[in-house]
């Protein structure tokens, strides 16, 4: 037999739950209908779905960036003749992922509006409006690799195992899926993070005559039917390079209010309530969106007050679209998730709150126009009732200095989150941080104190950001 036959299969199945709120386009040819900007891509019974094709990319983009060796032998690879011939050879794909249907979900409604870096207003005509798949969907997922003759440890024998590092590979991705992966769109503000559950992995070995029965005796086929199953995990550790994540608690200040446009609340005594804070699930958050977008205006402020050109914030922070045609889109390298507040009885309750509308001229307040918004308040003071997290793939040393400005901002409270920020809402007390980056972890405690790592490497990013952009 030759290295191209066919010596086995391993499956990878499981369930994928949703633990944020997914985008995947249906695209413009799609006859989704016309009353939203963006529609979720569905199957014809009209449920969400994840393509295979879609999550076959993610994970070869994960196993590229972290483990880069495994790639060709999995997901395939094709390679010129040479540099003067547009004739192609290659490796064909090993992978196989059906279409993962999203069940037990619901799809809502969001929105959202462009901002001014300089004004922080809403820029006129630059409203928007997309559907999501809310978190808790889940959906079966199936990975079948096709084992072949390269796949064995002596490639010209067939009698021979499957390497050793195919295996691990494929424990690998695995162990990341348990962790936590994410899909469609978006992924830099929070959206799409699933994980893998009640999983199973098994190998098929066509030496065994048990396997080959297992295989075409079945017309369906699972994990758990083969004769080998690999429970173990993967002694790969591959994590990303460079990468630097923030992990900070905090308490709030006072309120926050995060308008829900789908919330229809009315007061006691039935009169309406003009904002209501947002809820998913029965639980106050603060989406993605909104804290990529003060921390982009943020960082915007920061460059401008050492009288740096915001050149770089399109290379950090991405850009959707160039000034001219010829442009190109540039993916975020920043990142963010949603934040969920703190479950804990009696840390935060949202609470009415009533208004009056002033005369700009008089200072009186205009008669009819009392209004009454519902903003989330902190209960009980200085406990911690959310955590944010942030971070910078592939960041450099200056960049890392940059985060570090910007978790002091939040730590201090001179970043508003939210709405109405002219009355005071939506500023942090920061209470506890953890810092990663190449290999340190720095943890910050009460006043902002080190209390954990080298302090010196600390603050040589942050001179480091200050040497390189403030000239």
């Amino acid at each position: 037999m030759g290295q191209e036959a066919v010596v086995g299969k391993i499956i990878l199945e499981g369930t994928l739950c949703l633990t944020s709120s997914l985008l995947i386009g249906a695209g413009q040819g799609s006859d989704a209908g016309n009353d939203k900007d963006i529609h979720v891509l569905k199957n014809k019974k009209g449920n969400p779905i994840i393509p295979g094709t879609s999550a076959a990319g993610v994970l070869r983009s994960m196993v590229r960036d972290s483990a880069p060796q495994y790639e060709a032998d999995l997901f395939g690879e094709i390679k010129s003749d040479n540099k003067k011939s547009s004739a192609a050879r290659g490796i064909q794909s090993s992978v196989n992922i059906d279409d993962i249907v999203l069940k037990n979900g619901t799809v809502a409604f969001r929105d959202g509006v462009s901002i001014d870096s300089y004004t922080g207003s809403a820029i006129k005509g630059a409203k928007y409006d997309y559907e999501v798949v809310d978190s808790g969907a889940k959906g079966r997922f199936y990975l079948e690799i096709t084992l072949r003759g390269w796949h064995l440890e002596d490639k010209n024998d067939i009698k021979s195992p499957v390497r050793h590092d195919i295996i691990q590979s494929v424990q690998y991705l695995r162990d990341r899926m348990k962790k936590g992966i994410q899909f469609g769109a978006l992924t830099s503000k929070g959206f799409g993070c699933a994980v893998l559950t009640d999983d199973a992995l098994g190998l098929f070995d066509f030496k065994k005559k048990e396997d080959v029965c297992a295989w075409l005796g079945n017309e369906e086929h699972h994990a758990k039917q083969a004769s080998v199953q690999l429970t173990k995990h993967s002694d790969i550790t591959a994590e990303e390079k460079d990468l630097l994540t923030v992990e900070a608690d905090f308490a709030l200040r006072g309120s926050l209010i995060i308008r829900d446009y789908d919330a229809d609340e009315t007061a006691g005594d039935g009169s309406p309530i003009s904002a209501v804070m947002l809820k998913r699930h029965g639980k106050y958050v603060i989406p993605g969106t909104t804290l990529k977008g003060v921390l982009r205006h943020r960082t915007e402020e920061i460059l401008r007050h050492f009288s740096c050109k915001t050149v770089g914030i399109e290379g950090l922070m991405g850009s959707a679209k160039g000034e001219k045609d010829n442009e190109k889109k540039v993916k975020s390298r920043f990142f963010v998730r949603e934040a969920e507040f703190s479950e804990a009885e009696g840390a935060v309750a949202g609470a009415l709150q009533r208004r009056n509308r002033i005369d700009r001229f008089t200072g009186g307040t205009i008669d009819t126009a009392l209004f009454a918004t519902k903003p989330v308040w902190q209960m009980k003071n200085g406990q911690k009732t959310l955590q944010l997290i942030f971070g910078i793939k592939k960041a450099s040393e200056a960049e890392a200095g940059l985060a570090l400005f910007l978790l002091r901002d939040l730590w201090l409270g001179n970043i508003a989150i939210g709405g109405e920020k002219g009355i005071g809402r939506g500023r942090l007390l920061g209470l506890h941080a953890t810092i990663r980056y190449r290999g340190d972890v720095w943890e910050l405690g009460k006043n902002g104190k080190v209390v954990s790592g080298d302090m010196k490497v600390l603050n040589s990013l942050a001179e480091q950001f200050m040497d390189k952009e403030a000239h």
